[in-house]
Formats: structure tokens, sequence, C-alpha cells
């Protein structure tokens, strides 16, 4: 929409509003000066039909301690802004630690002996099955059973009438 400038007593344009906004912007232009559009009844501020941005608040600075009590301020390091704050450390008391570790020995024990006995188990096993083999073995013999007959009994495959 073309806009008119009236600026030091002086009518300039027709501005569109991007013309008017980079003007606002670059100093060119004041909010105080006023603008006309085609409907409006007088001239009216900039500052109504192109309200200025907020102003951020200034904060003002923290005041700085004397040179010899200033401790170093450590900063982010990820962006460098900010302060990093000492916070306390909480820890675990002494007998929640001692209770801790009287349960996990026991669970510890525990599971070794279960290793243990799965060794134990599966070494007994192997030696009951091989006694069991020989005494299988040495019964057919004495009945005179042939020979490929008792490896087929001894492996547990099927024996077949030829």
């Amino acid at each position: 929409m073309s806009t008119y400038i009236l600026k030091n007593n002086e009518q300039t344009g027709p501005y569109e509003d991007a013309d008017i906004r980079s003007g606002l912007a670059s100093g060119a232009f004041s909010y105080d000066d006023h603008a006309w559009r085609e409907g409006m009844a007088e001239w009216q501020p900039l500052s109504t039909l192109y309200p200025p941005p907020p102003s951020t608040p200034r904060i003002p600075p923290a005041p700085v301690a004397p040179a010899a009590n200033r401790k170093p301020v450590l900063s982010c390091q990820t962006c460098g802004q900010g302060a990093l704050v000492k916070r306390k450390k909480y820890r675990m008391s002494v007998p929640v630690v001692l209770i801790g570790y009287i349960l996990l020995i026991p669970c510890v024990l525990g599971m070794l002996f279960g290793v243990l006995m799965l060794f134990a188990t599966g070494s007994a096993g192997t030696a009951v099955s091989a006694a069991a083999d020989k005494a299988t073995r040495m019964r057919l013999e004495e009945q005179a059973i042939p020979e490929p007959i008792i490896e087929k009994v001894v492996s547990f495959k099927p024996i077949t009438a030829d």
C-alpha cells in the first residue's frame, strides 16, 4: 500500500511498507515523522501505523567484588555464557553402603555355587553315562551278541530285522 511521509514539513513518497520498515530500521525515517495513506482523514505519526518493536529491558551488571576476594568464574563450555555454580554432592551414608555389600555378597556366592554345581552335574552325568555304556556292553558280550548290534544298542540306534 502506498504511503506518503511528512518529514521536516516536506512531503515525500509514495513508499511501500517494506521501504518504510527498512527506513525506520536504518534511521532514514523516525517514528515521530507523519504518514498518510489513501482513506485516512489526516496525517498520523509513523508509530501508529508501524509500532516500534518492544525494547528489551537492560539488566544492570552485577556488582563486581574486589580482585582479592573474587573467585574465578567458570562458564559453560558449550555456549560460553552463564556461570557454573558449585552444588553439593549427595552421597550415600556408610550404613547404606554396608547393607548393600552385605546383600551383594550372598548373591555373588550363590551365583558361584550355581555355576560350580552346573559343571559338577555335567561331569558326573558324563561319568555315569560312560559307566552305563560299559556295563551294557559287558552284558551283551556275555550273551554272545555280535559287535555291530552291540554298537547300535550302545549308540541308541534302532535295530532292524535284517
